[in-house]
């Protein structure tokens, strides 16, 4: 699933970035996260936090991974499976990038992507014969 596509985070204007997804109806049984962060401009060496989040059904929001990007950049991928009830149905799915610097103008260009393992399928009983009482 790809959440967003190099979308610029300029900090501190536009410092987020939503992505409606439709995941499907099932919870996935693994689910791995990939973002990819890299200064847009001219960007402080100063840290700064990159978040991922997920909003409920009910509104809430819940940090599912959180970052501290290298000043010019760089990607990670994490396991994200103790979210997976989280990844089923319709969702928003909300990436901030905050900075210590409020002069910093140049932004961040931000990708990320999640990638669901579909639990097995539901083994199917196995009829058995009986046997015939004698």
């Amino acid at each position: 699933v790809s959440l967003l596509g190099d979308e610029l985070l300029a900090v501190p204007d536009a410092h987020r970035a939503d992505a409606e997804v439709l995941f499907p109806v099932v919870a996935p049984r693994r689910a791995t996260l990939t973002v990819t962060a890299r200064c847009a401009g001219r960007c402080g060496k100063r840290p700064r936090m990159l978040s991922v989040r997920v909003l409920g059904k009910d509104g809430v929001e819940s940090e599912i991974a959180r970052l501290q990007p290298p000043p010019a950049g760089g990607q990670a991928t994490l396991d994200v499976t103790r979210h997976s009830t989280l990844f089923s149905g319709a969702r928003t799915v909300r990436v901030l990038v905050d900075s210590l610097r409020a002069q910093e103008r140049g932004g961040w260009r931000v990708d990320a992507s999640l990638v669901l393992e579909a639990a097995p399928p539901p083994k199917k009983a196995v009829a058995r014969p009986r046997l015939a009482a004698r």
